[in-house]
């Protein structure tokens, strides 16, 4: 396409002084792919340069970089003129995917660019499809079209059989493997990087597939299911009962080994075996009997991973370890905080990455909240106005009943996970506030007071009205920094002190753990 080759030309003319430096970069950008990964690779510059008939879609613009401990979003760097963007990253130092979207109000717009040092690429959104531009366009499209022809495992739901589930999931993944093995055949592609990069995410999209079952269906988009974290192992309980032991692991598994989860430049590729290693520790390699997310679950997983990995692949699976624990609830009791804390102690010398450091002392910071008592300005200055139109504090809320266990749960109208999350599981929490005698607190963060209570309205048959209130000034309020809100849906559990026991809960779906927590703060009432 001449004209955007034109317009792609013009917009570097005006966003950057044309040098003798960037001339360099751009004829290092003219090198045959395979010659750029032969050589010593030198820190320098990539660009994502394009345009769009859908203006409103580069305004939400993600660029998502797994070059970090989990993942880096460059949305920061973006420039938007009028119809057109601009994005420069420096130091690209490897070969590697980024995951590129871009939304409007009707639209998604998806793909993944595969980027090398002094590369230029540029893109082309129009009649509602993302296209790559360039010398390198057959590797930058290759996802885009893979999602056009086949399959989307996001509408295969599990149906109460696992054996025909993994058949289903096997079909998809046969269907996406020839795809990609006719795609680099008729694109003639040489690049080793990106075909064993590939290779190794469509084999972890499957392998999350089978680890984690869609079993549960969107409230979003029809027919569309979402998977569970950790849903496997009830799933066969409930499948074979006491025989469960005659489910067939390696068939299931296609006899997946440990080697398939060490090659390290995966954890720049793909999203799927970054979220797959620990899981398949947990639930498949690891021999020991320890339940997981207990300590003896903690420290199986700690040994085996010393035992099987090294170099960035232990780093890498400690911390996320560590991080899972930590999400699921691990830290609260004083005893389990003690051990978090001591691991990352332990491994602070490996953690150098800044997105490893960072990602510990946000855990140690979470860590130290335990039993912490909210400040006077969160509970007594931070306004909460109710359905009835009454304004009251989170103190005159907690002064209405003593002796309890409260969860408050953070949401908000345009928030579809917390809405979500509301409506499934309503019976467990009615059940958790007769048996342990929890009381639920919703606080929505919304700026517009009528959709909240539009939607609070909607939802008056999974939710406590005499219980909902909204914080007027949202996030930007004493209780909102206090409680370290961030992102929704949050869930924060306080003993009957009013003392804060977790800040950052797991999701009252994840039932068995929920439950775990509010049993162990109920025993020690």
């Amino acid at each position: 396409n001449m004209n955007l080759l034109k317009k792609s030309v013009a917009l570097l003319v005006l966003f950057i002084c044309i040098g003798c430096k960037k001339t360099r970069e751009i004829k290092n950008t003219t090198q045959p792919l395979v010659a750029l990964e032969e050589k010593r690779i030198i820190p320098q510059k990539f660009w994502l340069i394009g345009t769009s008939d859908d203006a409103s879609a580069l305004n939400s613009f993600n660029l998502q970089d797994g070059s970090v401990f989990l993942y880096k979003n460059h949305r920061d760097k973006a420039k938007v003129y009028g119809d057109s963007l601009k994005i420069v990253l420096d130091n690209v130092t490897s070969s590697r995917f980024l995951e590129v979207a871009f939304s409007s109000a009707n639209s998604l717009y998806e793909g993944q660019v595969f980027i090398t040092p002094g590369d230029t690429v540029m893109f082309e959104i129009k009649n509602k499809k993302i296209s790559f531009k360039g010398k390198n366009a057959h590797l930058n499209n290759f996802y885009t079209q893979l999602y056009d022809a086949t399959p989307i495992y996001y509408y295969n739901g599990y149906k109460g059989d696992l054996y025909a589930y993994k058949k289903a999931v096997d079909s998809i993944y046969k269907l996406k493997k020839d795809f990609f093995n006719n795609y680099v055949k008729n694109n003639n592609i040489v690049s080793k990087n990106f075909v064993e990069a590939v290779k190794g995410d469509l084999k972890h999209q499957y392998l999350f597939e089978l680890m984690c079952p869609r079993q549960i269906k969107s409230n979003g988009i029809l027919g569309m299911y979402r998977v569970k974290r950790d849903g496997l192992i009830p799933l066969i309980i409930n499948e074979y009962g006491s025989e469960e032991n005659q489910f067939d692991f390696n068939y299931y598994f296609d006899n997946v080994i440990i080697n398939d989860f060490k090659d390290a430049s995966l954890l720049e590729n793909s999203v799927s075996f970054k979220l797959n290693i620990n899981q398949f520790i947990r639930y498949y390699f690891d021999s020991s009997t320890a339940e997981p997310f207990t300590k003896e679950g903690l420290m199986a997983e700690k040994e085996f991973i010393e035992k099987n990995f090294d170099g960035k692949m232990k780093k890498f699976a400690i911390a996320k370890m560590i991080r899972d624990y930590e999400m699921r609830g691990f830290g609260y009791s004083i005893n389990n905080i003690k051990v978090l804390k001591s691991l990352i102690k332990e491994y602070e010398s490996e953690f150098t990455d800044q997105s490893y450091k960072d990602e510990m002392i946000k855990i140690n910071t979470s860590l130290d909240a335990f039993n912490f008592k909210l400040s006077d300005a969160a509970l007594n200055i931070t306004k909460l106005i109710s359905l009835t139109g009454d304004t009251l504090t989170l103190n005159d809320v907690f002064k209405r009943s003593t002796k309890r266990i409260r969860v408050i749960d953070i949401w908000a109208s345009w928030c579809p996970p917390c809405i979500d999350e509301i409506k499934r599981v309503k019976d467990f929490k009615d059940k958790l506030a007769i048996e342990r005698d929890v009381e639920w607190i919703y606080l929505s963060i919304d700026k517009d007071q009528d959709k909240w209570e539009k939607t609070s309205q909607e939802l008056s048959d999974f939710l406590n009205v005499r219980n909902q209130y909204l914080i007027l000034g949202g996030t930007k309020t004493s209780l909102a920094s206090a409680l370290k809100v961030s992102g929704i849906p949050r869930y924060v559990i306080f003993n009957p002190k009013n003392e804060i026991v977790l800040e950052n809960a797991p999701r009252p779906s994840d039932t068995l753990v929920f439950k775990k927590i509010i049993d162990d703060i109920s025993l020690r009432k």
